[in-house]
């Protein structure tokens, strides 16, 4: 799976789930501030130091 579907994926399912401040995670996420992992959100969410 390529990253771009991921972040569809994952703004598809965080749009229909009302999770809070998905867009500003995503748009993060594609800069490289935000490290990937198979989950994101605010407890797992790790920067880049």
């Amino acid at each position: 799976m390529t990253t771009d579907r991921r972040y569809v994926m994952f703004e598809a399912f965080a749009e229909r789930g009302g999770y809070p401040d998905y867009k500003q995670i995503l748009e993060r996420a594609k800069r490289g501030e935000v490290r990937r992992g198979h989950v994101w959100g605010r407890v797992t969410e790790t920067t880049k130091a």
